[in-house]
């Protein structure tokens, strides 16, 4: 089931625009000296801190935003070249304003990205569960959020490359 075209309208149309500047050859986190960065969508001020600041004790460099367009900007960045790397993964709001963080899932899907997303959620109803499992979600977490268990679950996708089997946390 793919998310609705409401859900999805803001970044289909990002992913139409941004088609023909991807290229094969973006470059990636290739074990030099540059830290991996991790995009931090998340609109509350206190939470977004807090992840912040694990990213970076787990030794990435955070790029933190509190709304949808900003964190856009900072992909849209890394598919025309314009930043270093892409991200190494992404955490963000399923409900961040100006483009939730379901519809920005899926329109990195759209694009080939496979790069691991969090998304945290206020609430998590079982069809809102289902749609972020079939958009490819790394893991959800679900308010309160556990500052522990979310460590631990960005540590088992770095051991394990995001590859294995994917998990949804509550």
């Amino acid at each position: 089931m793919m998310p609705s075209r409401s859900l999805r309208q803001p970044v289909a149309g990002f992913s139409r625009l941004l088609r023909a500047g991807v290229a094969d050859d973006v470059p990636v986190h290739n074990g030099d000296s540059r830290r991996a960065e991790a995009l931090v969508g998340v609109a509350e001020a206190r939470p977004r801190g807090e992840i912040s600041e694990m990213l970076s004790r787990l030794g990435f460099a955070v790029s933190a935003e509190a709304d949808g367009f900003r964190l856009i900007e900072r992909i849209a960045d890394a598919i025309l070249g314009k930043a270093v790397e892409r991200p190494a993964l992404i955490i963000a709001d399923a409900l961040l304003p100006g483009c939730t963080g379901l519809s920005l899932l899926g329109g990195l899907r759209d694009l080939g990205w496979q790069t691991p997303v969090i998304l945290l959620s206020p609430r998590s109803p079982d069809a809102a569960r289902w749609q972020a499992w079939s958009s490819g979600v790394s893991g959800v977490f679900t308010a309160p959020y556990d500052m522990d268990e979310l460590h631990s679950f960005v540590l088992s996708l770095l051991n394990h490359g995001g590859d294995d089997e994917q998990r949804i946390a509550s």
